[in-house]
This record gives structure tokens, C-alpha cells and sequence, in this order.
């Protein structure tokens, strides 16, 4: 009798925690650590310049997803480069880019972000723009 009224009382808590107590916490690391430095080094290496700079709009991690809005520029700033949106996933120790919105003028943002969405049903809703 213990044992079933035990088992109701934990089916009673998870359904009213439902399954948003098991999701990941949406966090932004720090500028200079070494969990955003490593995210903005999959950056450089996914665009071939290994002396590019991030000036980070907005940066969202969960778990082993991250969605970054960020504007690229040479080391001394002088060089700015077109603004730049990527779903990126950390596997095998180091973080690497899935995909990426449309960079050009006539691409709709909303569009191209539910395509992402829908192509990696995995990432956490929360991470990306609304």
C-alpha cells in the first residue's frame, strides 16, 4: 500500500512539473571565458579567417545547442564584415556550426530561422530569435 501510494505521489509531481523542469537552462557565456571563446573559435574556423572578431549581439546556450547574432570584424576593427547568425552544437569535445540563416538582402530572417528549427528538432526552442 506504501509502495502505490509512493508511486502516485511521484506521478502526481511529475506531471504537475511537466517536462519544462528537465530543460536545459539558457545561459550566455561570459565574454573572455573559454566556453564563449571556444564557441567564437568554431566561428573562425567555419569561415576560413582565423583572425576574425566577434562583437556578439546576442548569444544563447542550452545544454549542447547555441544560437549566436554576432558582427564580425578584423582584429583592429577597421575591416567590418556583413552581421552573421549561427546554430552551432558541441559534439566530440568542441563546438562546430550546423547552419546558418541566408546571408542575403532578399532572404526573410523568420523564415530562414523556423527552416533551422525544423532541420534540427533537437535544439531547444529557446535558444533562438523570436
Amino acid at each position: 500500500m506504501r509502495a502505490k501510494r509512493l508511486s502516485l505521489i511521484a506521478a502526481l509531481a511529475f506531471a504537475a512539473l511537466g517536462s519544462h523542469a528537465f530543460a536545459q537552462a539558457i545561459t550566455t557565456p561570459a565574454a573572455g571565458s573559454a566556453y564563449r571563446t571556444a564557441i567564437m573559435d568554431s566561428m573562425r574556423t567555419h569561415s576560413g579567417d582565423q583572425n576574425r572578431v566577434y562583437l556578439v549581439k546576442n548569444l544563447r546556450v542550452s545544454g549542447d545547442w547555441a544560437w549566436l547574432d554576432a558582427t564580425p570584424q578584423s582584429r583592429d576593427g577597421r575591416n567590418k564584415y556583413e552581421p552573421e547568425s549561427a546554430l552551432l552544437r558541441r559534439a566530440g569535445g568542441g563546438w562546430r556550426v550546423v547552419d546558418q540563416p541566408c546571408g542575403e538582402e532578399d532572404c526573410d530572417a523568420r523564415k530562414e530561422v523556423a527552416r533551422i528549427r525544423r532541420a534540427n528538432p533537437a535544439a531547444p526552442a529557446e535558444i533562438f530569435p523570436r
